[in-house]
């Protein structure tokens, strides 16, 4: 029986991954992910603040604004990069990963993030 190949390792959950490809697509987002509190809100559905923070931890969003005690994350160019092929590290793993065997940080930043 031929061996399958293994699957390439995602750095995001399935649930992330629709949550930036709800900000790129669902008009009620308009690009953005809302943040207020611990209430975290993409269009009109709310998700979790892990999600936002993981994204934030690997750098596929940034931080726009904040009116009103609002803050507002836009979608950024290696989270379009991550929707169009889930497989895709940006490029702040590769750096994680050089300083790993130095730094103490770095190692555990990656372990948060789930990255060898």
């Amino acid at each position: 029986m031929p061996q399958r190949s293994p699957k390439p390792k995602r750095l995001l959950s399935v649930r992330a991954l629709e949550v930036l490809k709800a900000m790129r697509s669902d008009p009620e987002a308009n690009g953005e992910l809302v943040c207020s509190g611990i209430e975290v809100w993409v269009g009109l559905e709310r998700t979790s603040h892990s999600i936002l923070k993981k994204l934030l931890q690997l750098c596929l969003v940034s931080k726009e604004s904040n009116p009103g005690g609002y803050d507002i994350y836009i979608l950024n160019s290696d989270g379009r990069q991550i929707i169009d092929d889930p497989t895709y590290e940006p490029p702040i793993v590769d750096i994680l990963r050089k300083k790993a065997g130095t730094s103490i940080q770095a190692r555990d930043l990656l372990d948060q993030i789930g990255v060898e």
